[in-house]
């Protein structure tokens, strides 16, 4: 459990991180409220995982899937121009395209791979039950809903200043 001194540690992290990101020199809060790098404060985490990471591929014998995955979050930490939104502002600044362009061109390609994929019927048929209980589950909560957009903005924007 996260006792109220990690809960406030947790959210000033959230809160560096939402409006500070992509700043190499970001420090974070570790358990003893010492300044730290995102990679130092990551490093027994990613350590962590590889252990786990090596017993899943042992019980499931799947030749170092997962711990070739570890690695790949490893080199992430130590070198976040491998990260995802990295890679993503670099296709940016050098195709001159706008985010939403991008994701509009990706949307595409992955749509176009997705429908040349054979679904199977049962996992369809599970699919197409599992939309019909998630679109009832939102009538039922749309009907419960009494706060006005603009106040759940306000109250969900709050907990980051």
């Amino acid at each position: 459990m996260c006792d109220e001194a990690g809960q406030r540690r947790n959210k000033t992290n959230l809160q560096r991180t939402v409006t500070h990101g992509r700043d190499p020199e970001l420090t974070l809060l570790s358990e003893g409220d010492e300044e730290v790098s995102l990679a130092k404060l990551a490093q027994p985490i990613v350590n962590r995982m590889s252990e786990i990471a090596d017993w899943f591929d042992r019980d499931a014998n799947r030749n170092g899937q997962y711990q070739r995955i570890a690695e790949e979050a490893r080199k992430k930490v130590s070198d976040p121009s491998l990260t995802p939104s990295a890679r993503l502002l670099n296709e940016m600044d050098s195709s001159g395209q706008s985010f939403w362009q991008i994701a509009k061109k990706y949307s595409g390609q992955w749509h176009s791979e997705h429908l040349s994929q054979p679904v199977n019927n049962s996992v369809l048929a599970s699919l197409e039950a599992e939309a019909r209980a998630s679109i009832e589950r939102q009538r039922e909560l749309e009907a419960e809903d009494e706060e006005p957009f603009e106040a759940y903005l306000a109250r969900f924007y709050s907990q980051y200043s």
